[in-house]
């Protein structure tokens, strides 16, 4: 909030002011954040209230253009989140029924990016009985 005794003119001269700072294009500002996240990595508190606060400057600028490229981008991220999510989860599961996981039944978890199997794998570790089980059915369609 701006004192009341402030004069009008000065209020006017600092909306002008605003108004004449340097425009960056956006390619300039991703580079600039690129080279932030290289540099330094936020705790998880921090770097959410840094994207909120992103998202509120991106806003209130109207830089919400997304190329094809970075559309492109955002769902190949979305996708491998949702595999290395599933992956996680039947690996979860498995160690929370079974305790120790065999280091090649990891791996053979891990590599798979069919999301579609990792699902499967997940249904038939919550329902099966044992981890040898659940090697011989997860090699079955």
């Amino acid at each position: 909030m701006l004192p009341a005794d402030r004069p009008a003119d000065q209020l006017g001269q600092r909306r002008t002011t605003a108004q004449q700072r340097p425009y960056y294009p956006k390619r300039t500002i991703l580079d600039l954040f690129s080279f932030v996240d290289w540099v330094m990595v936020l705790p998880g508190k921090l770097e959410r209230e840094f994207d909120a606060e992103h998202t509120q400057f991106e806003e209130a600028r109207s830089m919400k253009y997304v190329t094809n490229i970075e559309r492109r981008g955002i769902e190949k991220g979305r996708q491998e989140g949702q595999i290395c999510s599933q992956q996680e989860s039947v690996l979860a599961v498995l160690e929370t029924r079974f305790g120790e996981i065999p280091y090649d039944l990891r791996e053979a978890v891990t590599a798979t990016d069919d999301l579609a199997r990792l699902k499967r794998w997940h249904r038939l570790a919550i329902q099966l009985a044992s981890l040898a089980e659940f090697e011989t059915r997860r090699h079955k369609r």
